[in-house]
Protein backbone atom coordinates (compact mmCIF):
# COMPACT_ATOMS: atom_id res chain seq x y z
CA UNK A 1 0.00 0.00 0.00
CA UNK A 2 3.03 2.50 0.57
CA UNK A 3 4.26 1.37 -2.90
CA UNK A 4 0.96 2.54 -4.06
CA UNK A 5 1.17 6.08 -2.11
CA UNK A 6 4.44 6.21 -3.54
CA UNK A 7 3.79 6.13 -6.91
CA UNK A 8 0.42 8.42 -6.52
CA UNK A 9 2.80 11.06 -5.12
CA UNK A 10 4.70 10.73 -8.45
CA UNK A 11 1.72 10.67 -10.61
CA UNK A 12 0.16 13.75 -8.51
CA UNK A 13 3.18 15.65 -9.36
CA UNK A 14 3.18 15.39 -13.12
CA UNK A 15 -0.60 16.41 -13.21
CA UNK A 16 -0.11 19.14 -10.82
CA UNK A 17 3.16 20.62 -12.61
CA UNK A 18 1.03 20.20 -16.08
CA UNK A 19 -1.36 22.67 -14.77
CA UNK A 20 1.76 24.87 -13.70
CA UNK A 21 3.20 24.62 -17.24
CA UNK A 22 0.77 23.26 -19.57
CA UNK A 23 2.90 23.69 -22.47
CA UNK A 24 5.84 21.76 -20.44
CA UNK A 25 4.96 18.23 -20.81
CA UNK A 26 8.05 16.99 -21.35
CA UNK A 27 9.66 18.35 -18.08
CA UNK A 28 6.99 17.68 -15.58
CA UNK A 29 7.44 13.88 -16.72
CA UNK A 30 11.17 14.71 -16.28
CA UNK A 31 10.63 16.19 -12.61
CA UNK A 32 8.03 13.56 -11.79
CA UNK A 33 10.34 10.61 -12.64
CA UNK A 34 13.30 12.10 -10.61
CA UNK A 35 10.87 12.73 -7.87
CA UNK A 36 9.74 9.06 -7.82
CA UNK A 37 13.22 7.42 -7.32
CA UNK A 38 14.89 10.11 -5.13
CA UNK A 39 17.69 8.29 -3.67
CA UNK A 40 17.79 10.84 -0.20
CA UNK A 41 14.71 8.69 1.38
CA UNK A 42 15.20 5.30 2.69
CA UNK A 43 11.99 4.78 4.72
CA UNK A 44 10.03 3.68 2.04
CA UNK A 45 10.17 0.44 3.89
CA UNK A 46 8.69 1.86 7.33
CA UNK A 47 5.31 1.21 5.77
CA UNK A 48 3.24 1.91 8.70
CA UNK A 49 5.52 5.10 9.89
CA UNK A 50 5.91 6.38 6.82
CA UNK A 51 2.74 6.02 4.92
CA UNK A 52 0.47 8.85 6.93
CA UNK A 53 3.74 11.14 5.61
CA UNK A 54 3.46 9.92 1.63
CA UNK A 55 -0.36 9.77 1.50
CA UNK A 56 -0.69 13.77 2.64
CA UNK A 57 1.96 14.54 -0.05
CA UNK A 58 0.08 13.46 -2.98
CA UNK A 59 -2.84 15.41 -1.39
CA UNK A 60 -0.87 18.53 -0.99
CA UNK A 61 0.40 18.42 -4.83
CA UNK A 62 -3.53 17.92 -5.47
CA UNK A 63 -3.97 20.97 -4.17
CA UNK A 64 -1.15 22.56 -6.13
CA UNK A 65 -2.50 21.29 -8.84
CA UNK A 66 -6.35 22.56 -8.32
CA UNK A 67 -5.33 26.03 -7.07
CA UNK A 68 -3.07 26.41 -10.68
CA UNK A 69 -6.81 25.44 -12.57
CA UNK A 70 -8.21 27.86 -10.32
CA UNK A 71 -6.01 30.74 -11.87
CA UNK A 72 -6.42 29.76 -15.37
CA UNK A 73 -9.99 28.93 -15.55
CA UNK A 74 -11.60 31.73 -14.31
CA UNK A 75 -15.38 30.19 -14.52
CA UNK A 76 -14.42 27.79 -12.35
CA UNK A 77 -12.39 29.74 -9.81
CA UNK A 78 -14.10 29.64 -6.79
CA UNK A 79 -14.84 25.86 -7.26
CA UNK A 80 -11.44 24.75 -7.78
CA UNK A 81 -10.03 27.24 -5.41
CA UNK A 82 -12.78 25.49 -3.20
CA UNK A 83 -10.88 21.93 -3.79
CA UNK A 84 -7.53 23.07 -3.16
CA UNK A 85 -8.22 24.51 0.04
CA UNK A 86 -9.91 21.73 1.06
CA UNK A 87 -7.06 19.15 -0.18
CA UNK A 88 -4.05 21.79 1.42
CA UNK A 89 -6.23 21.64 5.40
CA UNK A 90 -6.19 17.52 4.75
CA UNK A 91 -2.35 17.60 4.15
CA UNK A 92 -1.80 19.99 6.79
CA UNK A 93 -4.30 18.34 9.73
CA UNK A 94 -2.64 14.91 8.83
CA UNK A 95 0.74 15.87 9.26
CA UNK A 96 2.79 18.76 9.93
CA UNK A 97 5.96 17.56 7.61
CA UNK A 98 4.32 20.34 4.03
CA UNK A 99 3.80 23.43 6.56
CA UNK A 100 6.83 24.79 5.05
CA UNK A 101 5.89 24.08 1.63
CA UNK A 102 2.46 26.08 2.29
CA UNK A 103 5.21 29.23 1.33
CA UNK A 104 5.67 28.19 -2.24
CA UNK A 105 1.98 28.97 -3.21
CA UNK A 106 2.38 32.88 -4.06
CA UNK A 107 5.61 32.13 -6.17
CA UNK A 108 3.39 29.25 -8.08
CA UNK A 109 1.08 31.60 -8.21
CA UNK A 110 3.05 34.22 -9.67
CA UNK A 111 4.07 31.64 -12.44
CA UNK A 112 1.20 30.74 -13.51
CA UNK A 113 -0.02 33.98 -14.12
CA UNK A 114 2.75 34.74 -16.47
CA UNK A 115 1.10 33.93 -19.46
CA UNK A 116 -1.47 36.79 -19.00
CA UNK A 117 -1.38 40.24 -21.11
CA UNK A 118 -1.31 42.07 -17.45
CA UNK A 119 1.38 44.53 -16.43
CA UNK A 120 3.33 43.88 -13.93
CA UNK A 121 1.24 45.13 -10.61
CA UNK A 122 -1.27 44.06 -12.03
CA UNK A 123 -0.39 40.55 -11.88
CA UNK A 124 1.29 40.99 -8.88
CA UNK A 125 -2.15 42.10 -7.25
CA UNK A 126 -4.31 39.20 -8.56
CA UNK A 127 -1.07 36.97 -7.54
CA UNK A 128 -1.75 38.40 -4.03
CA UNK A 129 -5.37 38.55 -4.46
CA UNK A 130 -5.09 34.45 -4.89
CA UNK A 131 -3.10 34.02 -2.36
CA UNK A 132 -5.34 35.34 0.13
CA UNK A 133 -7.74 32.23 0.84
CA UNK A 134 -4.42 30.02 0.70
CA UNK A 135 -2.66 32.37 3.81
CA UNK A 136 -5.89 32.63 5.72
CA UNK A 137 -6.60 29.07 5.76
CA UNK A 138 -2.39 28.97 6.61
CA UNK A 139 -2.14 30.89 9.33
CA UNK A 140 -5.39 29.71 10.72
CA UNK A 141 -4.13 25.89 10.71
CA UNK A 142 -0.22 27.33 11.86
CA UNK A 143 -2.43 29.40 15.38
CA UNK A 144 -3.75 26.07 15.87
CA UNK A 145 -0.54 23.66 15.24
CA UNK A 146 1.40 26.13 17.82
CA UNK A 147 -1.70 26.03 20.48
CA UNK A 148 -1.48 21.65 20.21
CA UNK A 149 2.18 21.90 20.66
CA UNK A 150 1.54 22.91 24.15
CA UNK A 151 0.34 20.38 25.37
CA UNK A 152 0.89 17.34 22.87
CA UNK A 153 4.02 16.00 21.24
CA UNK A 154 6.86 18.09 19.49
CA UNK A 155 6.26 21.53 20.74
CA UNK A 156 6.92 24.38 18.81
CA UNK A 157 10.71 24.96 20.46
CA UNK A 158 11.62 27.51 18.02
CA UNK A 159 9.11 30.26 19.29
CA UNK A 160 10.78 29.98 23.05
CA UNK A 161 14.47 30.13 21.25
CA UNK A 162 13.21 33.08 19.35
CA UNK A 163 11.79 34.29 22.48
CA UNK A 164 14.71 34.06 24.47
CA UNK A 165 17.53 34.86 22.27
CA UNK A 166 16.22 36.05 19.00
CA UNK A 167 19.91 36.33 17.18
CA UNK A 168 21.17 33.39 19.05
CA UNK A 169 17.76 31.42 17.27
CA UNK A 170 17.63 33.06 14.14
CA UNK A 171 21.52 32.34 13.76
CA UNK A 172 21.25 28.32 14.70
CA UNK A 173 17.73 28.05 12.59
CA UNK A 174 19.36 29.60 9.34
CA UNK A 175 22.55 27.46 9.72
CA UNK A 176 19.76 24.42 9.97
CA UNK A 177 18.07 25.44 6.91
CA UNK A 178 21.43 25.61 4.36
CA UNK A 179 22.45 22.54 5.98
CA UNK A 180 19.20 20.74 5.18
CA UNK A 181 19.65 22.18 2.03
CA UNK A 182 23.09 21.13 0.91
CA UNK A 183 22.00 17.95 2.14
CA UNK A 184 18.79 17.46 0.11
CA UNK A 185 20.14 19.71 -3.27
CA UNK A 186 23.75 18.29 -3.67
CA UNK A 187 24.95 15.12 -1.03
CA UNK A 188 21.99 13.25 -1.56
CA UNK A 189 22.48 12.58 -5.39
CA UNK A 190 26.04 11.42 -4.48
CA UNK A 191 24.46 8.09 -3.49
CA UNK A 192 23.94 7.32 -7.04
CA UNK A 193 27.75 6.57 -7.49
CA UNK A 194 28.03 4.51 -3.69
CA UNK A 195 28.28 1.50 -5.89
CA UNK A 196 28.18 -1.57 -3.43
CA UNK A 197 30.49 -3.57 -3.23
CA UNK A 198 30.32 -7.83 -4.02
CA UNK A 199 31.70 -8.23 -0.08
CA UNK A 200 29.54 -6.28 1.31
CA UNK A 201 26.46 -7.84 -0.37
CA UNK A 202 27.11 -10.83 -2.13
CA UNK A 203 27.30 -11.98 -5.95
CA UNK A 204 23.49 -12.47 -5.84
CA UNK A 205 22.62 -9.08 -5.01
CA UNK A 206 25.03 -6.91 -6.44
CA UNK A 207 23.69 -8.68 -10.35
CA UNK A 208 20.34 -8.14 -8.69
CA UNK A 209 21.36 -4.37 -8.53
CA UNK A 210 23.26 -3.97 -11.98
CA UNK A 211 19.99 -5.68 -13.63
CA UNK A 212 17.59 -3.93 -12.26
CA UNK A 213 19.04 -0.78 -12.65
CA UNK A 214 20.60 -1.16 -16.32
CA UNK A 215 16.78 -2.04 -16.65
CA UNK A 216 15.97 1.26 -15.55
CA UNK A 217 18.52 2.65 -17.79
CA UNK A 218 17.14 1.17 -20.94
CA UNK A 219 13.62 1.79 -19.74
CA UNK A 220 14.12 5.75 -19.40
CA UNK A 221 16.22 5.86 -22.44
CA UNK A 222 14.02 4.51 -24.65
CA UNK A 223 10.59 6.21 -22.92
CA UNK A 224 12.04 9.72 -22.54
CA UNK A 225 13.32 9.68 -26.12
CA UNK A 226 10.24 8.90 -27.74
CA UNK A 227 7.97 11.11 -25.63
CA UNK A 228 6.84 14.09 -27.38
CA UNK A 229 9.07 16.87 -26.95
CA UNK A 230 8.12 20.06 -25.79
CA UNK A 231 6.92 22.40 -28.92
CA UNK A 232 7.22 25.80 -27.36
CA UNK A 233 10.64 27.61 -27.05
CA UNK A 234 9.95 29.03 -24.10
CA UNK A 235 12.24 28.19 -20.97
CA UNK A 236 11.40 27.59 -17.77
CA UNK A 237 14.15 25.85 -16.35
CA UNK A 238 15.35 29.35 -14.62
CA UNK A 239 11.69 28.96 -12.92
CA UNK A 240 12.29 25.55 -12.00
CA UNK A 241 15.53 26.31 -10.04
CA UNK A 242 13.95 29.54 -8.66
CA UNK A 243 11.40 27.21 -7.20
CA UNK A 244 12.98 24.42 -6.40
CA UNK A 245 15.61 26.96 -4.48
CA UNK A 246 12.22 27.82 -2.67
CA UNK A 247 10.73 25.20 -1.82
CA UNK A 248 14.70 24.03 0.02
CA UNK A 249 14.74 26.20 1.76
CA UNK A 250 11.12 26.44 3.78
CA UNK A 251 10.69 22.80 3.05
CA UNK A 252 12.48 21.72 6.62
CA UNK A 253 10.47 24.44 8.80
CA UNK A 254 8.56 22.48 10.48
CA UNK A 255 11.38 20.40 11.59
CA UNK A 256 13.35 23.23 12.51
CA UNK A 257 10.51 24.67 14.77
CA UNK A 258 10.30 21.31 16.33
CA UNK A 259 13.93 21.09 17.06
CA UNK A 260 13.81 17.70 15.11
CA UNK A 261 16.95 16.43 14.39
CA UNK A 262 17.65 16.44 9.63
CA UNK A 263 20.05 14.46 7.52
CA UNK A 264 20.68 11.97 4.91
CA UNK A 265 20.67 9.37 7.70
CA UNK A 266 18.32 6.84 9.20
CA UNK A 267 16.04 8.17 11.32
CA UNK A 268 16.62 11.77 10.04
CA UNK A 269 15.84 11.44 6.45
CA UNK A 270 12.52 11.33 7.82
CA UNK A 271 12.81 15.20 7.19
CA UNK A 272 13.77 14.84 3.22
CA UNK A 273 10.11 14.34 2.41
CA UNK A 274 9.27 17.66 2.24
CA UNK A 275 12.88 18.33 0.57
CA UNK A 276 12.08 15.91 -2.54
CA UNK A 277 9.83 18.24 -4.41
CA UNK A 278 12.32 21.34 -4.39
CA UNK A 279 15.44 19.26 -4.97
CA UNK A 280 13.73 17.54 -7.55
CA UNK A 281 12.57 20.56 -9.48
CA UNK A 282 16.04 22.09 -8.93
CA UNK A 283 18.15 19.08 -10.63
CA UNK A 284 15.95 19.39 -14.07
CA UNK A 285 16.18 22.85 -13.85
CA UNK A 286 20.20 22.81 -13.47
CA UNK A 287 20.15 19.90 -16.45
CA UNK A 288 17.80 22.11 -18.48
CA UNK A 289 20.07 24.65 -18.30
CA UNK A 290 22.83 23.09 -19.57
CA UNK A 291 24.20 23.99 -22.96
CA UNK A 292 23.51 20.37 -24.53
CA UNK A 293 21.02 18.96 -26.72
CA UNK A 294 18.10 17.51 -26.14
CA UNK A 295 19.47 13.65 -26.32
CA UNK A 296 22.51 14.51 -23.77
CA UNK A 297 19.91 15.79 -21.28
CA UNK A 298 17.34 13.05 -21.70
CA UNK A 299 21.06 10.49 -21.38
CA UNK A 300 21.94 12.36 -18.06
CA UNK A 301 18.30 12.11 -16.60
CA UNK A 302 17.95 8.23 -17.49
CA UNK A 303 21.24 7.92 -16.25
CA UNK A 304 20.54 9.20 -12.77
CA UNK A 305 17.13 7.71 -12.59
CA UNK A 306 18.55 4.48 -12.86
CA UNK A 307 21.06 4.82 -10.44
CA UNK A 308 18.52 6.13 -8.15
CA UNK A 309 16.59 2.98 -8.75
CA UNK A 310 19.86 1.20 -8.07
CA UNK A 311 19.74 3.34 -4.90
CA UNK A 312 16.16 1.92 -3.33
CA UNK A 313 17.20 -1.92 -4.71
CA UNK A 314 19.81 -1.05 -1.90
CA UNK A 315 17.22 -0.07 0.85
CA UNK A 316 15.27 -3.25 0.21
CA UNK A 317 18.56 -5.44 0.87
CA UNK A 318 18.21 -3.19 3.99
CA UNK A 319 14.94 -3.74 4.15
CA UNK A 320 16.01 -7.88 3.90
CA UNK A 321 18.18 -7.34 6.55
CA UNK A 322 16.62 -5.72 9.06
CA UNK A 323 13.87 -8.21 9.20
CA UNK A 324 16.69 -10.83 9.06
CA UNK A 325 17.68 -9.44 12.46
CA UNK A 326 14.10 -8.77 14.07
CA UNK A 327 13.20 -12.08 13.26
CA UNK A 328 16.31 -13.82 14.63
CA UNK A 329 15.81 -11.59 17.82
CA UNK A 330 12.26 -12.26 18.56
CA UNK A 331 13.07 -16.12 17.73
CA UNK A 332 15.73 -16.56 19.91
CA UNK A 333 13.78 -14.62 23.09
CA UNK A 334 11.19 -16.55 22.53
CA UNK A 335 13.76 -20.04 22.62
CA UNK A 336 15.43 -18.53 25.55
CA UNK A 337 12.83 -17.99 27.58
CA UNK A 338 9.33 -19.67 26.75
CA UNK A 339 7.30 -17.55 28.79
CA UNK A 340 7.67 -14.62 31.01
CA UNK A 341 6.04 -13.23 34.13
CA UNK A 342 3.62 -10.58 33.59
CA UNK A 343 4.25 -6.91 34.12
CA UNK A 344 8.02 -8.03 33.08
CA UNK A 345 10.07 -5.67 30.95
CA UNK A 346 12.94 -6.96 28.12
CA UNK A 347 16.01 -4.28 28.62
CA UNK A 348 18.83 -3.95 25.93
CA UNK A 349 20.56 -1.17 24.79
CA UNK A 350 21.93 -0.26 21.55
CA UNK A 351 25.18 -1.09 19.91
CA UNK A 352 27.52 -0.64 17.13
CA UNK A 353 26.75 -4.02 15.45
CA UNK A 354 22.73 -2.51 15.06
CA UNK A 355 24.00 0.31 13.33
CA UNK A 356 22.89 -0.58 9.80
CA UNK A 357 19.34 -2.00 11.39
CA UNK A 358 15.77 0.65 10.98
CA UNK A 359 14.38 -0.92 14.01
CA UNK A 360 14.15 -0.03 18.46
CA UNK A 361 12.33 -0.80 21.32
CA UNK A 362 9.07 0.66 19.83
CA UNK A 363 9.59 -1.68 16.72
CA UNK A 364 9.51 -5.04 18.49
CA UNK A 365 7.21 -3.83 21.77
CA UNK A 366 3.95 -4.91 19.44
CA UNK A 367 5.68 -8.31 18.55
CA UNK A 368 7.07 -9.39 21.71
CA UNK A 369 3.02 -8.92 23.17
CA UNK A 370 1.80 -10.91 20.35
CA UNK A 371 4.21 -13.50 20.96
CA UNK A 372 4.22 -13.82 24.71
CA UNK A 373 0.08 -12.48 25.14
CA UNK A 374 -1.75 -13.74 21.81
CA UNK A 375 -5.40 -13.58 23.89
CA UNK A 376 -4.73 -10.04 24.87
CA UNK A 377 -7.68 -7.76 25.60
CA UNK A 378 -7.86 -4.53 26.69
CA UNK A 379 -5.70 -1.57 26.73
CA UNK A 380 -2.98 -3.02 29.36
CA UNK A 381 0.09 -4.88 27.83
CA UNK A 382 1.65 -6.99 30.23
CA UNK A 383 5.49 -6.65 28.12
CA UNK A 384 7.61 -3.68 27.13
CA UNK A 385 10.64 -3.57 25.15
CA UNK A 386 13.29 -0.70 26.51
CA UNK A 387 16.53 0.52 24.74
CA UNK A 388 18.09 1.92 27.87
CA UNK A 389 20.12 4.43 25.30
CA UNK A 390 16.54 5.42 23.84
CA UNK A 391 14.74 5.45 27.67
CA UNK A 392 16.55 7.60 30.11
CA UNK A 393 12.99 8.75 31.45
CA UNK A 394 10.77 5.63 32.68
CA UNK A 395 13.77 3.18 33.34
CA UNK A 396 17.24 4.50 34.08
CA UNK A 397 15.56 6.65 37.46
CA UNK A 398 14.23 3.71 38.83
CA UNK A 399 17.00 1.05 38.80
CA UNK A 400 17.45 -0.02 42.48
CA UNK A 401 14.56 1.86 43.42
CA UNK A 402 11.44 -0.91 43.36
CA UNK A 403 9.73 2.25 41.89
CA UNK A 404 7.18 1.99 38.78
CA UNK A 405 7.74 2.19 35.84
CA UNK A 406 5.04 3.56 33.60
CA UNK A 407 5.17 4.08 29.25
CA UNK A 408 2.35 4.31 26.90
CA UNK A 409 2.16 2.81 23.61
CA UNK A 410 -0.46 4.11 20.94
CA UNK A 411 -3.59 3.45 23.10
CA UNK A 412 -2.25 1.15 24.78
CA UNK A 413 -0.08 1.39 28.68
CA UNK A 414 2.62 -0.27 30.49
CA UNK A 415 2.84 -0.86 34.59
CA UNK A 416 5.71 -2.77 35.71
CA UNK A 417 8.05 -2.70 38.61
CA UNK A 418 12.31 -1.72 38.27
CA UNK A 419 12.48 -5.13 39.79
CA UNK A 420 10.86 -7.28 36.83
CA UNK A 421 13.39 -6.49 34.38
CA UNK A 422 15.23 -8.75 32.06
CA UNK A 423 18.31 -7.29 30.56
CA UNK A 424 19.57 -9.18 27.42
CA UNK A 425 22.47 -8.24 25.08
CA UNK A 426 21.94 -8.36 21.12
CA UNK A 427 24.68 -7.45 19.54
CA UNK A 428 24.59 -9.37 15.71
CA UNK A 429 26.86 -11.79 14.75
CA UNK A 430 26.72 -13.38 17.89
CA UNK A 431 23.16 -14.65 19.31
CA UNK A 432 21.37 -13.09 21.83
CA UNK A 433 22.56 -13.41 25.37
CA UNK A 434 20.71 -13.06 28.27
CA UNK A 435 22.60 -11.34 30.88
CA UNK A 436 23.48 -12.81 34.66
CA UNK A 437 24.85 -10.23 37.16
CA UNK A 438 27.05 -13.11 38.66
CA UNK A 439 28.65 -13.46 35.23
CA UNK A 440 29.45 -9.78 34.42
CA UNK A 441 32.60 -10.65 34.05
CA UNK A 442 31.87 -12.45 30.76
CA UNK A 443 30.83 -9.53 29.29
CA UNK A 444 33.34 -6.91 28.67
CA UNK A 445 31.67 -5.45 25.62
CA UNK A 446 29.02 -4.36 27.68
CA UNK A 447 27.48 -1.00 26.62
CA UNK A 448 27.75 1.63 29.20
CA UNK A 449 24.66 1.83 30.22
CA UNK A 450 23.63 -1.79 30.08
CA UNK A 451 26.80 -2.80 32.18
CA UNK A 452 25.51 -0.13 34.88
CA UNK A 453 21.92 -1.72 34.82
CA UNK A 454 22.99 -5.68 34.88
CA UNK A 455 23.07 -6.13 38.60
CA UNK A 456 19.07 -5.42 38.02
CA UNK A 457 17.97 -7.48 35.83
CA UNK A 458 15.82 -11.09 37.18
CA UNK A 459 16.36 -14.16 35.51
CA UNK A 460 13.27 -15.55 38.06
CA UNK A 461 10.92 -14.04 35.55
CA UNK A 462 11.92 -16.31 33.03
CA UNK A 463 9.26 -19.25 33.02
CA UNK A 464 10.84 -22.61 31.59
CA UNK A 465 7.60 -24.34 31.50
CA UNK A 466 4.49 -22.16 31.21
CA UNK A 467 0.99 -23.64 30.53
CA UNK A 468 1.10 -21.82 26.84
CA UNK A 469 4.59 -21.11 25.74
CA UNK A 470 5.60 -17.66 23.33
CA UNK A 471 5.01 -18.58 20.13
CA UNK A 472 5.81 -15.81 17.23
CA UNK A 473 2.37 -15.32 15.12
CA UNK A 474 2.92 -17.27 11.82
CA UNK A 475 0.81 -14.96 9.88
CA UNK A 476 3.66 -12.55 10.32
CA UNK A 477 7.01 -14.65 10.86
CA UNK A 478 5.45 -17.96 8.74
CA UNK A 479 6.43 -21.35 10.15
CA UNK A 480 9.41 -22.14 12.91
CA UNK A 481 12.64 -22.46 10.76
CA UNK A 482 14.91 -25.14 11.24
CA UNK A 483 17.18 -24.84 14.14
CA UNK A 484 20.40 -22.74 13.70
CA UNK A 485 23.06 -22.54 16.10
CA UNK A 486 21.77 -19.86 18.18
CA UNK A 487 18.42 -21.10 18.45
CA UNK A 488 20.26 -24.59 20.02
CA UNK A 489 22.52 -22.11 22.07
CA UNK A 490 19.56 -20.96 23.95
CA UNK A 491 17.53 -24.01 24.45
CA UNK A 492 21.46 -25.28 26.01
CA UNK A 493 20.92 -21.83 27.96
CA UNK A 494 17.69 -22.38 29.66
CA UNK A 495 18.77 -26.12 30.14
CA UNK A 496 21.99 -24.63 32.17
CA UNK A 497 19.75 -22.13 34.20
CA UNK A 498 17.81 -25.34 35.26
CA UNK A 499 21.09 -26.94 35.76
CA UNK A 500 19.81 -30.30 32.90
CA UNK A 501 23.07 -30.59 31.92
CA UNK A 502 22.48 -34.01 30.77
CA UNK A 503 19.67 -32.30 27.94
CA UNK A 504 22.65 -30.06 27.23
CA UNK A 505 25.10 -32.64 26.11
CA UNK A 506 22.43 -34.23 24.08
CA UNK A 507 21.76 -30.41 22.09
CA UNK A 508 25.81 -30.36 21.49
CA UNK A 509 26.24 -32.67 17.97
CA UNK A 510 23.10 -30.81 16.77
CA UNK A 511 24.72 -27.63 17.59
CA UNK A 512 28.67 -28.14 16.90
CA UNK A 513 27.47 -29.21 13.50
CA UNK A 514 26.79 -25.55 12.14
CA UNK A 515 30.12 -24.86 10.79
CA UNK A 516 28.99 -21.29 9.71
CA UNK A 517 28.22 -20.44 14.04
CA UNK A 518 29.73 -17.83 15.52
CA UNK A 519 32.94 -18.38 17.92
CA UNK A 520 31.92 -16.65 21.26
CA UNK A 521 32.99 -17.70 24.83
CA UNK A 522 30.11 -16.86 26.78
CA UNK A 523 27.85 -19.37 23.82
CA UNK A 524 30.15 -22.41 24.52
CA UNK A 525 29.99 -22.03 28.26
CA UNK A 526 27.07 -24.20 28.48
CA UNK A 527 28.04 -27.10 26.56
CA UNK A 528 31.80 -26.55 28.60
CA UNK A 529 29.56 -26.73 31.77
CA UNK A 530 27.43 -29.80 30.61
CA UNK A 531 30.67 -31.56 29.75
CA UNK A 532 32.25 -31.12 33.22
CA UNK A 533 29.18 -31.80 35.23
CA UNK A 534 28.48 -34.76 33.33
CA UNK A 535 32.02 -36.27 33.83
CA UNK A 536 33.21 -35.60 30.46
CA UNK A 537 36.51 -33.65 30.79
CA UNK A 538 38.08 -34.41 27.94
CA UNK A 539 35.39 -33.49 25.56
CA UNK A 540 35.02 -30.27 28.14
CA UNK A 541 38.80 -29.50 27.36
CA UNK A 542 38.99 -30.16 23.57
CA UNK A 543 36.14 -27.34 23.39
CA UNK A 544 38.29 -24.83 25.59
CA UNK A 545 40.92 -25.93 23.32
CA UNK A 546 38.97 -25.19 20.00
CA UNK A 547 37.45 -21.90 21.21
CA UNK A 548 40.60 -20.48 22.22
CA UNK A 549 42.35 -21.27 19.10
CA UNK A 550 39.63 -18.92 17.42
CA UNK A 551 39.58 -15.92 19.65
CA UNK A 552 42.60 -15.53 21.89
CA UNK A 553 39.78 -12.83 23.69
CA UNK A 554 38.26 -15.66 25.27
CA UNK A 555 40.88 -16.36 27.67
CA UNK A 556 39.33 -14.70 30.40
CA UNK A 557 35.69 -16.15 30.21
CA UNK A 558 37.29 -19.53 29.63
CA UNK A 559 39.42 -19.10 32.72
CA UNK A 560 36.58 -18.39 34.58
CA UNK A 561 34.48 -21.38 33.12
CA UNK A 562 37.08 -23.83 34.63
CA UNK A 563 37.35 -22.02 38.11
CA UNK A 564 33.39 -22.44 38.29
CA UNK A 565 33.49 -25.90 37.49
CA UNK A 566 36.56 -26.67 40.12
CA UNK A 567 33.91 -25.08 42.81
CA UNK A 568 30.58 -26.91 41.58
CA UNK A 569 31.91 -30.44 40.36
CA UNK A 570 33.25 -33.41 42.18
CA UNK A 571 37.27 -34.24 42.38
CA UNK A 572 39.04 -36.59 40.26
CA UNK A 573 41.89 -37.47 38.35
CA UNK A 574 40.39 -37.13 34.93
CA UNK A 575 38.76 -33.39 36.44
CA UNK A 576 42.85 -32.49 37.70
CA UNK A 577 44.82 -33.51 35.44
CA UNK A 578 42.46 -31.40 32.52
CA UNK A 579 42.03 -28.51 34.47
CA UNK A 580 46.22 -28.62 34.78
CA UNK A 581 46.42 -28.57 30.42
CA UNK A 582 43.92 -26.40 30.39
CA UNK A 583 45.14 -23.37 32.81
CA UNK A 584 48.42 -23.86 31.11
CA UNK A 585 47.34 -23.49 27.68
CA UNK A 586 45.03 -20.66 28.51
CA UNK A 587 47.40 -18.66 31.33
CA UNK A 588 44.84 -18.59 33.92
CA UNK A 589 46.15 -16.75 37.34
Amino acid sequence: LNLVFRWLTGLTLWWALRQVWPRHLERSLWIAFIFLVYPGFSQQFVSVNSSRHILPLAVFLLSIGFMAQASRVSRRYWLYTAIALVLGAISLLSTDYYYGLELIRPLILWYVAAGSSEKLLDRLRRTLLSWVPYLVMFAGLVLWRYTTSLKTIYPARVVRQFSNQPLTALSEVSRAALEQFYDSALVAWTKLVDFPARSEIGLLRLSIFWLIAGAALVFCLVYLTRFLRDRTGQKIAVQLVVLGILSLLVGGLPFLAADIPMGLEFPDDRSMLPMIFGASLLFVGIVDLLPVKRVFKVLLLSLAVSLAVGVQVINAFTYQDDWQVQSSFLRQLTTRAPGLQPDSAIVYEYTIALQDTRFSDNSLTAALNWSYAPQLDGRHLPYFIYDLRLQTGPVQPALGSGAAIESSYGGFTYSGSSEDLLMVQFSPPWCLHVLEPEHKLLYPDLPYNLSRAIRYTNRDLIQADPDQPAALPVEIFSQQQEPDWCTLYQQADLARQLEDWGAIVELAPAAFQHDDHPIHAVEVLPFIQAYGHTGSWEQAEDLTRFVFEQDSTSQPVLCYIWDDLEDDTPGSAARASAAVRTVTLLGCQ
